[in-house]
Formats: structure tokens, C-alpha cells, sequence
């Protein structure tokens, strides 16, 4: 197989990108129709912004947090606050600085996508994770309380609470799912090379932070 034919946009994806324009609801389209709700996210005019999404899903992570000290009995604030600073920081450089990477990376390899189309694209795509902002406080309702893995499974409200602490787990993977075909979708490539590309950031950022990590280690060592 040569290397045009590996990496060409299949049938079925050229039909979904000529497929009539429609007014989707982002928060439900983009859970399973990503490339098509991506499209017409980029394209529409007062397009639906991404940052509520971000937000909430810094405060899901926040949530995360809350429950552990919870089910331990220990609630710390400043470790909480000091998680959503944490959170909001490395998500907004990830949504900037990723998002450039992405874009430059991407039309190196072919792509079509700006940065500012890739942070609209990689936001919404972490819809499902912002769904556990909403998700957690139903869990402790039908646990009775914080949880500590998943429940005994042995009440109605136990079980009811198991199965939402599994979405918890499945819905952030489920965005990194849909965030390769949104890079797919913008860069108008195949799903194959976006992961090629969101591989390559997430290489490009963890060796940021090594550096920046060993740079601050050595300065502390001076001193």
C-alpha cells in the first residue's frame, strides 16, 4: 500500500463532510457524531464557546478530588483549590500552546486546521469528561455518600451509584477518543495521522515539563 492510499480520508468520512448542514446541539452531537459536529461548530457563525466545557471539566476533576478526601475524612480546601489552579493552568496551556502544535504539526503532515479551529474543535471534545461535574453528586446521592472504588453492589441505589462511578471513569477516555477525531476532523486527514499528531503533543508537552522539572531542580540545587 503506498503512502497516499494509507493515509486517504475514507468513503464514508468524505459522504459525512458533504452531508447536508443541520444546527446540532454540541453538549449531545458531539458524543457520537464528532467529525460532522466539529465541522459545523468551526463553520457556524456565533458558534457555541468552548470555555464553559473547559471549566466544568476542571471542576469534574475538582469533584474527583472532593471525593477521595471525602471517603478518607479528611477534606483539605488548599488541596482543592490548589487542584482547580492546577487543572485550569496546565488545560489552558494545553488548549493554546497544544493547540498550536496541532497546527503547525498537522499542516506539516498534510492538514488543513488553525490553531484557533483546533482549540474550538479540542474543547468541545471534552464534553463527557464536563458530564462529571454533573455525574459525581449523583453518585454520592445514590451511595448515600462519598465512594471508595465501586460500591458493594448490594442496594438499588448502590448499584445505580456503581454505574455512574463507571461513567466517571469512561467519559475523560471518551474524550480523548473524540478530541483524535476532531484533529481529524479539522486537519481533514485521516483518524490514523491524528493520532500520529496528538501523540506527538502529548511527547512534545510531557518533555516540556521534564525539562522545565529539572531546570527548577537545578536552580534549587545552586541555591
Amino acid at each position: 500500500m503506498d503512502e497516499q492510499a494509507r493515509w486517504r480520508v475514507s468513503p464514508a468520512s468524505a459522504l459525512a463532510e458533504l452531508a447536508p448542514p443541520f444546527a446540532p446541539n454540541p453538549w449531545r452531537s458531539i458524543w457520537f457524531s464528532p467529525r460532522l459536529t466539529v465541522r459545523q461548530l468551526i463553520e457556524a457563525d456565533g458558534r457555541p464557546s468552548w470555555v464553559p466545557v473547559f471549566f466544568l471539566a476542571c471542576l469534574a476533576g475538582v469533584l474527583n478530588v472532593l471525593n477521595e478526601q471525602w471517603a478518607n475524612g479528611q477534606l483539605h480546601v488548599p488541596i482543592l483549590a490548589g487542584t482547580l489552579a492546577t487543572l485550569v493552568a496546565v488545560g489552558l496551556a494545553g488548549q493554546f500552546a497544544g493547540a498550536w502544535f496541532l497546527g503547525v504539526y498537522g499542516r506539516w503532515r498534510g492538514g488543513v486546521g488553525t490553531a484557533q479551529q483546533l482549540r474550538i474543535a479540542y474543547g468541545w471534545s471534552g464534553a463527557p469528561g464536563a458530564i462529571c461535574f454533573l455525574i459525581w453528586p449523583l453518585v454520592w446521592i445514590a451511595n448515600g455518600g462519598p465512594v471508595r472504588g465501586f460500591p458493594s453492589m448490594q442496594t438499588g441505589g448502590q448499584i445505580l451509584a456503581g454505574v455512574l462511578y463507571a461513567l466517571t471513569i469512561i467519559t475523560p477516555w471518551w474524550s480523548l477518543v473524540l478530541g483524535i477525531a476532531a484533529v481529524a476532523s479539522v486537519h481533514r486527514f485521516s483518524v490514523w495521522r491524528a493520532i500520529e499528531c496528538v501523540v506527538c503533543v502529548m511527547f512534545a508537552v510531557m518533555t516540556a515539563f521534564v525539562i522545565f522539572a529539572l531546570g527548577i531542580a537545578g536552580m534549587r540545587a545552586v541555591v
